[in-house]
């Protein structure tokens, strides 16, 4: 990836994060990014196929400076099949997802 278009994915990327948080995983659409990312639609699924596989890009990126909220997570869950695991079964909840997305978002 060339330095213009690793830009404009960290771009996306944070306008995803912004829409997550302002408008939920369901109202977050190709062209809630776009618009916040000052980026056309089209733009925005060159980089992810699908809406749904925008949410653990955002999270996994966010998740080095969110390592205290995860480590409060991870103690409260017991699972013998890793953090990953433990990851993916909290984005499933929608409870913790709106958690993370907000926790995320005030760093």
């Amino acid at each position: 990836m060339g330095k213009k278009s690793e830009q404009t994915y960290e771009k996306i990327l944070d306008a995803s994060l912004s829409s997550l948080s302002k408008y939920g995983d369901r109202g977050t659409t190709f062209q809630t990014i776009a618009d916040l990312a000052g980026v056309s639609q089209p733009l925005v699924s060159k980089y992810f196929k699908t809406r749904e596989a925008v949410l653990p890009i955002v999270i996994e990126k966010y998740l080095s400076t969110a390592g205290w909220y995860i480590q409060n997570i991870h103690s409260k869950l017991s699972c013998p099949f890793g953090n990953r695991t433990r990851i993916a079964g909290i984005i499933r909840s929608r409870r913790w997802r709106r958690s993370l997305i907000g926790a995320i978002s005030a760093i």
